[in-house]
């Protein structure tokens, strides 16, 4: 092999080697990021907690609520809730919150 053919397999080969790296950081924060979504458990210090709704939900529909700086599934107890809305944790089941509206002032508003 001539001195420019060798200098180019070494080449082919660092560049499979680069590729193999890039593509091996890209799934594992890949993984990372899908990971951390479902690692916060559900705990009864939520219970109080005040967050707005992110998307619809009601009794028998789950939504989406930002409480505590993330995320939640949740059902409301009464009635349905709007994207925008604030609520309060009522309680907490196995893998959801229950929320119920409350009003600006932070008073749970049962009447929905």
């Amino acid at each position: 092999m001539s001195f420019w053919m060798q200098i180019s397999s070494w080449i082919n080969y660092g560049v499979t080697i680069i590729l193999l790296a890039a593509l091996g950081i890209a799934v594992w924060m890949f993984m990372q990021y899908f990971s951390i979504k479902g690692n916060y458990p559900v705990t009864d210090d939520l219970i109080g907690q005040i967050g707005s709704v992110k998307k619809d939900c009601s009794p028998h529909q789950r939504g989406k609520v930002y409480v505590a700086g993330a995320y939640w599934d949740a059902i409301c107890e009464h009635g349905s809730l709007r994207v925008g809305e604030d609520i309060k944790v009522i309680r907490v089941e196995e893998k959801f919150l229950v929320v119920a509206k409350v009003d600006l002032i932070g008073n749970q508003d049962n009447k929905s």
